[in-house]
């Protein structure tokens, strides 16, 4: 049998696969608007959005769904809701349910948990950024760096405006040539004060990486800094990382309680 697959991927895009990589086939419009780059579902609820739609396009009802694969309709409420992930094998319990590849929708589920880090960067210092993505990719994470994200015919200005604000993190990379340059480096970096000033007092989102030793600029002085010359760095931003998952967690945990 020919599975018929109701996630796709957008073609546009090369290498590594992002949750933005993912929309639902035309098919399902009234939730393709949901999982398209201008509208990228909060992190968490990619699988949620996916499993939804899968689920509308079976004809099933969440009572089905359940009895198909084995668990309570609370189960499936549950994941439908963004709260949790299926096991591997009732992943793949749901995948043959609703008629999908093998491994469609553990895909997408991978890329809920990966943490979005944007690279603020002048173009002089691009060839040492470049250099740091395959490094953070190799630690899990969802890098937007602009030579890798931007297409052809891309408006480059609103794409690093929508990344900016999608960031989980942000590394800024500073320097003698980054800090002195005047263009859009500094506007970047004024949209990235921008979306810091949104976040929860307190949360981890902006981290100035020195990578000489000229000073920090005052815009960024709040926010403590790491110096990419030192061996550790990426550690430290994995700690970064986990405080930040941590205040998600008891916030989440907060809300529960309310």
């Amino acid at each position: 049998m020919t599975r018929r697959g109701c996630l796709g991927r957008d073609s546009r895009r090369g290498g590594s696969l992002g949750r933005e990589d993912y929309f639902v086939l035309p098919h399902h419009q009234q939730y393709a608007d949901s999982m398209r780059v201008d509208s990228e579902p909060p992190r968490g609820k990619a699988f949620a959005y996916a499993l939804r739609a899968a689920t509308r396009e079976a004809g099933l009802t969440q009572a089905q769904l359940a009895h198909l694969i084995g668990v309570t309709r609370y189960s499936i409420v549950r994941w439908l809701g963004g709260e949790g992930l299926p096991s591997q094998e009732r992943m793949r319990k749901l995948e043959d349910a609703l008629d999908l590849q093998t491994g469609e929708l553990a895909a997408v589920a991978r890329f809920d948990k990966a943490v979005r880090v944007f690279l603020c960067h002048a173009s002089e210092d691009k060839p040492t950024v470049e250099a740091w993505e395959p490094l953070l990719d190799a630690r899990g994470y969802d890098v937007w760096l602009d030579s890798t994200r931007l297409l052809p015919g891309d408006d480059w200005e609103l794409e690093i405006r929508r990344a900016v604000w999608r960031a989980d993190i942000v590394l800024v990379a500073m320097s003698s040539r980054s800090t002195s340059k005047v263009g859009f480096v500094q506007r970047e970096i004024r949209l990235v004060l921008e979306a810091a000033d949104e976040r929860p007092e307190g949360t981890s989102f902006v981290i100035p990486v020195r990578l000489d030793d000229s000073p920090v600029p005052m815009r960024l002085e709040r926010w403590q800094w790491i110096d990419a010359r030192q061996s550790d760095w990426l550690d430290r931003i994995d700690a970064a990382v986990q405080k930040l998952l941590g205040a998600e967690r008891d916030q989440n945990q907060q809300r529960r309680e309310a």
